[in-house]
């Protein structure tokens, strides 16, 4: 009598599960490293925009129209200017320098923010009757309050950065046991 041998079952078999187990990465992979980066390869060298997806060759115009642009050459010196300090001074240096330099562009932001809102909040108030004065004066100290909580958040920020840093990177020093 002969005895049937026993039947693999997929668990058993290396190459096939080796193959199922490596599938989810290699879509991954494909879809959404590899088509993205031919994608932007591709959109580098054509003139394709959101507002115009139609797809013409352009060649090397986009480079040259970016290394002819002085902000490009500004921010690329700010950046070096940042590696450097990170690697030659050290990396709390230059989160301080650019703790330092949001502080300087948050009331910029927040000074915009707060003339649209003092716009609109004087709007829906005249809208609702209040007297022209009353209104553009509760506008005004709307404004005024976002803007100086912005610069007291940035201050504060400033501040820790610093106090951090000072600890030598540490929120709390270690006492030695």
């Amino acid at each position: 009598m002969t005895v049937a041998a026993p039947r693999r079952r997929l668990a058993d078999r290396d190459g096939a599960l080796a193959w199922i187990f490596l599938l989810p990465s290699v879509v991954y992979i494909v879809a959404l490293v590899a088509v993205p980066f031919f994608l932007a390869i591709s959109f580098s060298v054509s003139d394709v925009t959101a507002g115009d997806p139609s797809y013409d060759f352009v060649g090397l115009r986009n480079f040259r129209a970016v290394f002819d642009d002085p902000v490009f050459w500004r921010s690329l010196g700010n950046t070096l200017l940042l590696w450097a300090l990170g690697v030659g001074f050290s990396p709390t240096f230059a989160l301080v320098i650019l703790c330092m330099a949001a502080a300087a562009s948050i009331l910029p932001i927040t000074a915009g923010g707060a003339i649209v809102g003092v716009g609109a909040t004087s709007g829906v108030l005249l809208a609702l009757g209040v007297p022209t004065r009353e209104a553009v004066n509760y506008a005004v100290a709307s404004g005024l309050l976002l803007t100086c909580s912005a610069l007291v958040a940035a201050m504060i920020g400033v501040c820790g950065s610093i106090l951090f840093a000072s600890r030598g990177g540490h929120l709390v020093r270690a006492e030695p046991a």
